[in-house]
């Protein structure tokens, strides 16, 4: 399943995902085939968190349309992701 949702997102959600620094895929639609949902960490730069709600709305209603799963958010700075060490702690995929 994981590789449907990222195809979905590299390729319907482009636009949106660029405007992130990365973007990392975790939770459980990395392990089953049906998952309940999708869970994103979004990674920002500082400054530019004006558009940030915006293009995960847009984000999660596209998930929603194609994938028909909702998508949860963590989002988090770049200061923010060094300082917690997120990523050491979840298994992840990167998509962007």
């Amino acid at each position: 399943m994981d590789d449907n949702i990222i195809k979905v997102l590299q390729e319907e959600c482009i636009e949106e995902i660029s405007f992130f620094s990365e973007v990392y895929l975790f939770g459980s639609s990395l392990c089953g085939t049906s998952p309940k949902d999708i869970d994103l960490l979004i990674i920002y730069e500082e400054g530019a968190d004006s558009n940030i709600e915006d293009k995960k709305e847009n984000i999660f209603d596209l998930l929603m349309s194609v994938m028909g799963i909702e998508c949860h958010f963590v989002t988090l700075s770049r200061n923010e992701i060094d300082q917690t060490r997120f990523l050491n702690r979840v298994v992840h995929k990167k998509i962007k």
